[in-house]
């Protein structure tokens, strides 16, 4: 089963979610904070399949430092971002071929994002 590594600071939102990419069929490994997430890049399992990540997680690193520090192993590895923020943030800083969820998330937001991505991903390696 594909997992994808979530990282969501809010416990209610990362509920929803992880619950929407379950039923969507994948696993999940659900970081709470964005230490819990750097402690994973850079020694858990690195077989995700996709990165779904808050752009602001509180103290530590931001949603796309994660993002770019998980690309410096993974070029290729699709990345969906969440959050309440205005846009132009994300076009700035966000990693080639990512997607943006804007909050409160829909269930279809966030397999249609995964869609978007993985679909980029196999694009380009073809």
């Amino acid at each position: 089963m594909p997992r994808i590594l979530l990282i969501e600071d809010d416990a209610l939102v990362a509920m929803a979610v992880e619950g929407q990419i379950r039923d969507a069929g994948h696993g999940v490994i659900w970081a709470s904070s964005a230490w819990d997430a750097v402690a994973i890049l850079e020694y858990g399992p690195h077989d995700f399949e996709a990165l779904v990540t808050d752009i602001d997680l509180g103290p530590g690193p931001s949603g796309f430092d994660l993002a770019d520090q998980a690309r410096a192993g993974r070029p290729d590895l699709p990345v969906v971002y969440v959050t309440g923020r205005p846009e132009a943030q994300f076009l700035q800083r966000g990693v080639p071929g990512s997607a943006l969820i804007r909050k409160p998330v829909r269930p279809f937001d966030v397999t249609q994002a995964l869609g978007q991505v993985l679909a980029h991903r196999d694009a380009c390696a073809a």
